[in-house]
Parts: C-alpha cells; sequence; structure tokens
C-alpha cells in the first residue's frame, strides 16, 4: 500500500508531464527551486499551499492532485460566445467599401478585415453604450476623407 504523499508524488509526476513541463520549469511554476520540488515527486514532502495555488492557475484539478478524485485538469468552464449583430456588421462592411469606391482606392482582404472588424468593435461599444456611432466620422478622418460632422 502506497502512502498519502507517495500518490501526491505520482499525481503531481502526471500532472508535469502534462503540462508539458521539466522539473525546473514546474519548481518554478509552483514558487520553489528543484530540490523541494524534487522532493515533492520523491514522496518525501507535500506541496505547499502557494505550488497547489499556482497549478490550479495552470489549470491542474488541485483535489485530484490531493486525493485522486477526477482528472488531471479541470474542466474549462464555458466560454460565452458574443453574438453577432449581423445588421451592424454589414453596415460595418458598407461604410468600408462606400469609402474605397468613392475614392478609388483598393484594400487587401486582411486590411479591409481588420479594418471592418475594428469598424464593428467601435460600433457595438457605442451602441452598448447608448450613444450614437462616430464610426463613419473616425473612418473619414483615418484614412483621410474629409470630415463633414
Amino acid at each position: 500500500m502506497t502512502s498519502r504523499k507517495e500518490d501526491v508524488a505520482e499525481r503531481l509526476r502526471q500532472a508535469r508531464k502534462h503540462l508539458g513541463l521539466s522539473q525546473a520549469e514546474m519548481a518554478a511554476r509552483m514558487g520553489v527551486v528543484v530540490r523541494p520540488y524534487q522532493s515533492y515527486e520523491a514522496g518525501k514532502r507535500l506541496p505547499l499551499a502557494e505550488g497547489l495555488a499556482a497549478l490550479a492557475e495552470a489549470g491542474i484539478d488541485v483535489t485530484w492532485l490531493l486525493i485522486g478524485d477526477g482528472q488531471v485538469c479541470r474542466e474549462a468552464p464555458p466560454v460565452p460566445t458574443p453574438s453577432l449583430d449581423v445588421a451592424l456588421l454589414c453596415e460595418a462592411v458598407r461604410l468600408v467599401e462606400d469609402w474605397l469606391t468613392a475614392n478609388g482606392r483598393t484594400m487587401a482582404a486582411e486590411r479591409k478585415a481588420e479594418v471592418v472588424s475594428t469598424i464593428y468593435d467601435m460600433t457595438a461599444d457605442d451602441a452598448a453604450a447608448g450613444q450614437p456611432s462616430q464610426v463613419a466620422r473616425v473612418l473619414r478622418l483615418v484614412v483621410g476623407g474629409k470630415d463633414d460632422g
């Protein structure tokens, strides 16, 4: 029968390998020098709270590490997907296309996507703040058109 320290040592080794770290890198991640870390993996000592907190921040399930319940990594909480306002996106595309046409210019697809994305974000921020969009005015100023406002 293995001891608690030996069980933790084995799971700590698994966690380190899961993170793809050397012992020195894992020690640094946990805020200790290599020798104390090696004593954790040898089953001679248990990690301190600060080290466990650092592992938790790295995604390691500390409950699993200490008692073996669960998995190596905590499941990441679902990331909310922001909804896309298609009408707002179309308006951003229209602003860029209209400006390019009016000024006889072209723009590489990557650059155009970046400009449209920025306009969309700015317009969404204005709408969220309950303010009228200043994007068309800013676009004219930034890309060299004249500002009539």
